[in-house]
């Protein structure tokens, strides 16, 4: 175990975004590393009798985990809670080595697969990048030096990065840790390392992108009754980090939102679904999720405010489609009203809906015109080859960054102003509407979507939408064109001036 710790302890910056590979290990060695202390946890990670004996005190017993775990100086680990309370107990574990397992392979995990995961991802942003340019260049990408560089790359590191076996034990532990999570009380949770939550969102959604077929089988119910909790009000000063609270809910959208659901997913369905209600979807079965997991989403939803601009409009894509599912179900139609009863929490999930909505209004207006004005200009095949070469690359480069922008923003405004059209189908929701400090709000966002929208106005938003990459159905629902959102504004707009 010291030559472990050690091991650990060199290797401290290995999970920096660029590590300088002069101060620590390859990646094949901490993989290793990883995959050694995964062996020694697999008697007690399918044993409850075996893992109850993990003691979260070891996280706080310096002499044990001889600096890994330490919380002061430059390479301190963050804990989940902000200045936690020591353990004033001294620390007497019935079994010391499951602890020293247990804790020195999550450490193992997060300074490897976690931190190759992140390194695979820019791999496959970089690959898709070049591959775009080439194209933009009307050059082959399989004859160019540099793409197949970065390609055999991508491949090398998928060897040892997403060997099933490794993966399958890693899904294994980190539902380990999860049920560890759940079972502790919560001023031991306070002290446990963040980075404990942030691997479990960072694999789990890294897996279910990049390799899904792996879950296939695996018991992941331990995760789900983890991120439950932690999204719940209780813990939201415990889980403080707002980008931390985001992933959690993406982890509910890529691992436990049926793939049927939003049609985006390619996770088995078995690990969406409980075994033990005769396979009915967590998130519809589980007594918390049908007790919080309504009013915490929506609370999310104005907390994601703060993760940055594009960020913030994938996450409230997630958040929405979640909500969408729940609010269909008789099981937690309840739990929507329970958010009510705490005035200022609804009002900042109301002012991240008309901030958000503005935000999409004014992004979408602004693009369409530009879109429409080069595809006119495109379909005019002379007056498009009379432009020089370079300027035609510019504007197709800038026409395809406005699609891209659109294609993003379109989906979350439909899906915004829908949530809004629903949770106004009820009256104690809708009476929080009518507030003083929102109505107005409301009404002054409603007409800014139907000013843009109705009239000589809406003729200059008329795009060719084949070319946006949505379904038939889709496009139906959220052409700008189409008159579905305007009629949505007219009707929220007329009840609430009427008032």
């Amino acid at each position: 175990m010291n030559w472990i710790i050690d091991a650990l302890l060199v290797n401290i910056g290995a999970d920096a975004m660029r590590p300088d590979r002069s101060k620590v290990s390859n990646a094949q060695t901490l993989l290793n590393l990883a995959v050694v202390l995964l062996k020694l946890c697999e008697p007690f990670i399918s044993d409850e009798k075996k893992s109850a004996l993990i003691n979260p005190g070891f996280a706080s017993f310096a002499e044990g985990h001889g600096g890994v775990f330490i919380t002061t100086g430059d390479n301190a680990v963050p804990r989940l809670a902000e200045n936690p309370v020591m353990p004033s107990e001294p620390y007497k574990p019935k079994n010391s080595f499951i602890p020293q397992c247990f804790f020195f392979t999550a450490r193992a995990l997060h300074l490897s697969v976690v931190s190759g995961s992140s390194y695979h991802m820019g791999i496959l942003r970089q690959v898709n990048n070049t591959a775009w340019q080439l194209r933009q260049r009307n050059e082959n990408a399989q004859s160019d030096p540099n793409f197949n560089h970065i390609l055999s790359m991508q491949y090398a590191n998928e060897v040892s990065l997403l060997a099933p076996e490794m993966i399958a034990d890693t899904l294994r532990f980190l539902n380990l840790t999860a049920r560890f999570l759940v079972r502790i009380d919560d001023s031991q949770l306070a002290l446990m390392p963040e980075h404990f939550v942030d691997d479990i969102c960072d694999l789990t959604t890294f897996i279910s992108r990049v390799e899904p077929k792996t879950m296939q089988g695996l018991d992941l119910g331990n995760i789900f009754k983890m991120v439950v909790k932690l999204l719940s009000p209780k813990y939201a000063h415990t889980v403080r980090n707002y980008n931390l609270r985001a992933k959690l809910g993406d982890v509910l959208y890529e691992v436990y939102l049926p793939p049927n659901v939003d049609g985006s997913s390619s996770v088995p369905r078995s690990v969406s679904c409980d075994p033990l209600t005769g396979g009915q979807p967590y998130l519809l079965s589980d007594a918390s999720a049908q007790e919080t997991l309504a009013p915490s989403l929506l609370l999310l939803y104005g907390e994601v405010e703060h993760t940055g601009y594009y960020e913030k409009m994938s996450h409230r894509a997630h958040i929405a489609a979640l909500l969408k599912y729940l609010w269909e179900s008789t099981e937690h139609r309840n739990a929507f009203r329970r958010i009510t009863q705490n005035k200022e929490s609804f009002i900042k999930f109301a002012n991240g809906i008309m901030n958000e909505t503005n935000s999409l209004i004014a992004s979408v207006m602004e693009k369409l015109p530009e879109i429409r004005r080069v595809q006119v200009q495109m379909a005019n095949p002379q007056q498009w080859a009379a432009l020089p070469e370079e300027q035609r690359e510019t504007i197709t480069s800038r026409h395809e960054e406005n699609e891209r922008d659109v294609e993003r923003a379109l989906p979350l405004c439909n899906k915004t102003l829908q949530m809004l059209g629903y949770l106004n189908t009820d009256d104690d929701i809708r009476n929080l509407f009518l507030l003083e400090e929102m109505c107005s709000r409301l009404v002054n966002m409603l007409l800014h979507v139907l000013t843009k929208l109705v009239g000589s106005k809406g003729l200059e938003l008329k795009v060719s939408v084949c070319i946006l990459s949505y379904s038939g159905r889709d496009l139906v629902t959220i052409s700008i064109s189409n008159e579905n959102i305007p009629l949505q504004c007219l009707f929220f707009f007329s009840h609430y001036t009427g008032r």
